[in-house]
């Protein structure tokens, strides 16, 4: 069990710090969208105050600290080391010849520099801007991810991609680090590696630099602390899972997906899984989260009640075409057309996608351990897992036409982890022989090389 820094009246106060700080946020924020003092530097500095005060209140103490340092030093960690390595090593190595050497620049990729360069860099801190290229509402997440590392390292294309392979070496951590707390066995996790590396959607998008993967990494990392912290009763952890689901909420548009998969995932434990969701959640756990929620989305709880047209301009002609479709609308526009399209974003070469034309986003030998790694899943009560690898499908039927993979983002890591159950299964089979080894190694092996072949042929 996880201790607090020191006393309790040091805890109390870093909490009161936190909570004055992300008031003083939403003063400022409030301040600013009524131009009562525009671009005053309040709303910034009590975001990041509250967000620090709060994870210094429930800061382990330094004996737990120093165990925790300790315990980093062994194998596990080199195993870890080593596929982050892998991965790194696999996206560069025909890095020279690939469409993404920094010779050349995705469309999407020059829009979010365009937005970083006009309204980022140049004027006061904003949760989201309402860009005139569209016209579509940009959150600014992804752009103060990426100022730092232009500025550090040159502003050019060659950093661009490198801050890009930052954030996805991230999701590629947090989904091992989630395989191993479901799962334990350095097997499985190996082969979510393998999958995870050479899926050709992951690996195109790794270098497209596209805002919206800034909600990726986020979101992955929530769950593992949040999973972590209820395992564990620690305070600290929750309130990371918490800070970085807003900040999960606050980086794009996929950020919903994420809050509507916790909130499923409530419902759908209260309904089959009561006795376990009593047993995690109590008042302190429950608390910790949503104020850390609140304190991570706070700018863009902010904008949205300032700007709520703009917030859902580019989203709401989506939502009405859907509807009306529901109620009836005659052909084209009908359900028809919605359930094809879905069926081309899947399973049709070439389909409606951006940078994935002749390639499927899942590839088909995958769906012999997608399918029923959802029925294992289900049957574990992992329902976040299943909520977080079908809503973004939901999100990119309810889109209807157009190229709309990158709305399927947030589901890669979970689509993997799916799969692992899969994986899983067929190593606790009792099999002799070492056949279920045979039969993992060798439809591995079939669905790497067929990933891998895909790759090139993009590339």
């Amino acid at each position: 069990m996880s201790q607090p820094t020191a006393s309790p009246r040091l805890k109390v106060l870093f909490l009161s710090l936190s909570v004055v700080s992300l008031v003083l946020c939403a003063l400022g924020a409030t301040a600013h969208y009524l131009k009562w003092a525009w671009g005053n530097p309040w709303q910034l500095v009590g975001w990041l105050l509250s967000m620090v005060f709060l994870l210094i209140a429930f800061l382990p103490a330094p004996s737990e600290l120093r165990a925790n340092v300790k315990s980093v030093i062994k194998p596990k960690t080199a195993f870890f080391v080593f596929w982050i390595l892998f991965f790194v090593v696999a996206h560069l190595w025909d890095f020279r010849t690939a469409p993404w050497n920094g010779d050349g620049l995705f469309e999407d990729a020059s829009v979010d520099l365009l937005m970083l360069k006009t309204h980022v860099i140049s004027r006061p801190f904003q949760a989201a801007w309402f860009h005139f290229y569209g016209p579509i509402e940009h959150e600014t997440l992804f752009h103060y991810y990426l100022w730092p590392w232009l500025h550090l390292f040159g502003y050019n294309i060659l950093t661009n991609e490198a801050a890009l392979l930052g954030l996805w070496c991230t999701v590629f951590l947090f989904t091992l680090l989630l395989a191993d707390l479901f799962f334990q066995s350095y097997v499985v996790t190996s082969v979510i590696a393998l999958v995870f590396t050479f899926l050709p959607f992951a690996f195109i998008y790794t270098f497209v630099g596209y805002h919206y993967v800034m909600a990726v990494p986020l979101c992955v990392a929530s769950l593992y602390f949040l999973r972590l912290g209820f395992k564990t009763d620690s305070s600290f952890c929750l309130a990371m899972g918490g800070i970085a689901a807003g900040l999960c909420l606050g980086s794009s548009m996929l950020g919903k997906q994420y809050i509507l998969a916790l909130l499923g995932f409530v419902v759908l434990c209260a309904v089959f899984d009561r006795k376990r969701l009593k047993q995690a959640i109590n008042t302190r756990r429950v608390f910790t989260v949503i104020y850390g929620f609140a304190a991570g989305a706070m700018p863009i709880f902010a904008y949205i009640v300032f700007n709520r047209r703009d917030y859902a301009y580019h989203n709401s002609p989506y939502w009405h075409s859907f509807l009306q479709a529901v109620r009836g609308h005659p052909s084209p526009n009908d359900l028809t057309y919605y359930v094809t399209q879905l069926w081309r974003l899947f399973f049709s070469v070439p389909g409606p996608r951006l940078f994935l034309g002749d390639v499927l986003p899942i590839p088909l030998p995958y769906y012999f351990f997608l399918l029923p790694g959802i029925v294992l899943a289900l049957l574990k009560k992992r329902f976040e897992i299943v909520l977080l690898g079908t809503i973004p499908v939901v999100a990119a039927f309810i889109s209807g036409g157009g190229v709309i993979e990158h709305r399927l983002l947030l589901a890669i890591p979970f689509w993997i982890i799916l799969m692992s159950f899969s994986f899983a299964g067929v190593l606790n089979l009792n099999m002799r022989s070492g056949f279920e080894g045979l039969c993992l190694g060798s439809s591995m092996i079939h669905c790497c090389v067929f990933c891998e072949e895909k790759r090139v042929g993009f590339s």
